[in-house]
């Protein structure tokens, strides 16, 4: 029963991280998004990846705050939003990595 439940909320992070990730790796294709923040930043670049996944935590935690203090958002709510904000932070450090080690 507690499995069933787990994967309930577990679903709707799992399909939005994946689609967010593509998404993100499909417009980062058309628009190098990940050069332009990449180059904007004045991080080594060894470091603009471990950034970006600091960024991406630090945005999680204040929804969650929020969330907790502020506003009440529903959990498949929040999982879908935390799936998102993964996907895109875990594509775009990706690509990062990817680049800097070419």
């Amino acid at each position: 029963m507690t499995m069933n439940i787990f994967l309930y909320k577990l679903l709707p992070m799992l399909l939005s991280l994946t689609l967010s990730q593509i998404i993100y790796l499909k417009i980062d294709k058309r628009y190098k998004l990940t050069n332009k923040i990449s180059s904007k930043l004045r991080i080594k670049q060894e470091w603009t990846a471990f950034f970006c996944l600091c960024c991406g935590m630090l945005i999680i935690l204040i929804i969650g705050l929020l969330d907790i203090h502020v506003i009440d958002i529903p959990v498949t709510i929040f999982f879908i939003l935390y799936g998102v904000l993964i996907g895109i932070v875990n594509g775009m450090s990706n690509k990062i990595s990817i680049k800097k080690s070419e």
